[in-house]
């Protein structure tokens, strides 16, 4: 738990790794249990600068990236970027969407919606029509 924190410490005051402004507050790292997600400006030296700083903490630790289980995606103003940095890094550039801890992340709003929302609620329509045609719901329930 201590790399976890002195993992995201260290991002957060490396003035050379950038992240994004929401309401004028810098984002640069989103962290759940021992999943990171870092949220960058786009620039490639920020990422560089991320990178290294992970090959940092593997030499200190011992706990290393799984790169081939690591996704990027462009959002905002830099969406439609094809650029895929580092590729010897085996990162995984997808051109729609990426996933973090079960929550779907697009560079398009309705898509999120649809991924998040829309796909989750059919599925629980299947379900309950399921278990309506099997009469373990009541008779007023209606999907």
């Amino acid at each position: 738990m201590f790399i976890i924190c002195a993992e995201a410490t260290a991002v957060r005051c490396n003035k050379n790794i950038k992240g994004i402004l929401v309401k004028n507050e810098e984002c640069k790292i989103s962290q759940y249990a021992d999943d990171s997600t870092l949220i960058l400006d786009g620039n490639i030296l920020s990422f560089d600068h991320a990178l290294k700083l992970l090959d940092e903490f593997t030499y200190i630790s011992g706990l290393k990236v799984n790169y081939d289980k690591s996704e990027a995606l462009w959002i905002g103003s830099q969406r439609d970027n094809t650029n895929i940095y580092f590729p010897e890094r085996k990162i995984q550039w997808s051109r729609d969407k990426v996933n973090a801890l079960g929550v779907w992340f697009s560079a398009t709003n309705q898509y999120i919606v649809y991924l998040n929302y829309a796909e989750r609620l059919e599925k629980i329509k299947n379900v309950l029509n399921n278990w309506h045609l099997r009469r373990l719901v009541g008779e007023n329930y209606c999907c």
